[in-house]
């Protein structure tokens, strides 16, 4: 017989000490990405990848300047992920950690004054 497998619960599961504690999973948004032509001044997408928004660039491209590459055109994206994202998540885990000791410190001055 196997033994039962534990599974995190979903965050909508969770209660509101470990929602305190745990704070809430990242979620990622989606990728967007869009190509300006800077001779017509124009926008297109919002494209899923950098290569959607190419395909977006080379049908543009045919259409409008007959193949050629107009001045001043860009693919612009999502910003870049941040240069040191374990620095947030230690000063996360510090405030948590704050928070905790300052739970159990209320629990205590209620039991003491109980």
């Amino acid at each position: 017989m196997t033994p039962p497998r534990r599974t995190a619960l979903a965050p909508q599961q969770r209660g509101l000490l470990a929602m305190i504690l745990f704070g809430k999973p990242p979620v990622a948004g989606p990728e967007k990405h869009y190509y300006h032509c800077g001779v017509c001044r124009t926008k297109y997408g919002p494209a899923a990848s950098r290569l959607d928004a190419r395909a977006l660039r080379t049908r543009h491209r045919n259409d409008k300047h007959g193949g050629g590459a107009p001045d001043g055109e860009t693919i612009t994206g999502p910003p870049p992920p941040p240069r040191y994202p374990k620095l947030r998540a230690v000063r996360t885990a510090f405030e948590r950690c704050l928070i905790a000791v300052g739970l159990v410190c209320t629990l205590i001055l209620v039991i003491a004054t109980w």
